[in-house]
């Protein structure tokens, strides 16, 4: 079971695609982020064919970051998860709610903090292996039309995740089928 989460986890991870570019102009690195895919291709040279990365739209430059971080690996708890993408759609800010929808995983305490722009949102999880799941939140918070929706499916992923696996600094969710309900990128604050 844990192989197949890796695969997935390693499928998404190349098909966000983080790649790094060094400007030619400035030498600095820009941590580029696209949609793409890995397929057998003909070799360039030589026969016989090759995998490698199509990038079929680019989504994201970041002046200033490189692999480096990209390729360490973020710890599970203990840390901030900004929601990137939820039920495979990207999040965006809002004008009603202009911070990150984010979650918060606590290691001592099993907590978790959870907020999609409508009040925080608190309660508990427990972790074994690969294997997580979370208990729902203490208090519920009535929320603007604009962002309830938001803050509903955000809940509803939380109560359907099953399982969970990391590659570089994306955490990705699962349900218990081994569909990926959302993507989380670790957010380290100075």
């Amino acid at each position: 079971m844990a192989g197949r989460h890796s695969a997935r986890a390693t499928a998404h991870w190349a098909g966000l695609g983080v790649l790094a570019l060094m400007t030619a102009c400035q030498g600095s690195p820009v941590l580029a982020s696209f949609d793409g895919a890995l397929e057998q291709r003909p070799r360039m040279a030589g026969e016989g064919t090759e995998q490698a990365v199509i990038v079929r739209r680019l989504t994201e430059l970041r002046p200033g970051q490189s692999c480096d971080r990209a390729m360490s690996h973020a710890s599970l708890s203990n840390q901030y998860w900004r929601v990137e993408r939820l039920r495979g759609l990207r999040v965006t800010p809002l004008a009603e709610a202009p911070g990150d929808v984010f979650l918060i995983l606590r290691g001592d305490q099993g907590g978790y903090v959870a907020n999609a722009g409508c009040g925080r949102y608190t309660g508990s999880y427990q972790v074994s292996g690969t294997s997580i799941a979370f208990d729902a939140p203490a208090r519920r918070t009535d929320c603007p039309a604009a962002l309830r929706d938001r803050q509903q499916t955000l809940l509803d992923i939380l109560a359907a995740v099953r399982t969970w696996a990391i590659q570089g600094q994306v955490l990705e969710l699962f349900d218990a089928t081994g569909l990926s309900l959302a993507a989380l990128e670790a957010v380290y604050l100075h």
